[in-house]
Order: C-alpha cells, then structure tokens, then sequence
C-alpha cells in the first residue's frame, strides 16, 4: 500500500476542480470503498489500489465471502 495525500491524487488523477474534495475522500474511507488512513485531520489514499480497480464501491460491514459457491 503506498499512501499519498488527497490533494496529490486529486492534482495527479483529476482535472482540476473535478476530484473527490477532502471530506468525500475521508468518506470513502471510513465506508471503506477505499482504503486509506485518516490520520488526525490528515488524509491518505492508497493509490495502488485506484491504479488497479476501475471500479470502487462501499464494502458492507457483514459481507462473509461465499466459500461453498
């Protein structure tokens, strides 16, 4: 995981004025659709995994994988 600062992503990821502003990233997290460190009043993204998923969506608390499926 190599972590970087929202308002890096945003400027390497986004056009201007288009990225996820700070307190939608720290939602990401905290719904865990993405993974990143909240760190006091400090927000990191895990930018490995925006590079290799093109789709990212909430993960539900009591999602258990399908062993038998």
């Amino acid at each position: 995981m190599q972590l970087q600062k929202w308002s890096t992503v945003n400027r390497r990821l986004f056009a201007t004025g288009s990225g996820p502003s700070r307190k939608e990233w720290m939602q990401l997290i905290t719904e865990r659709a993405i993974n990143g460190r909240i760190i006091g009043d400090m927000v990191f993204i895990d930018i490995d995994q925006l590079a290799a998923n093109t789709v990212l969506s909430e993960k539900k608390q009591d999602d258990m994988p399908d062993l038998l499926s």
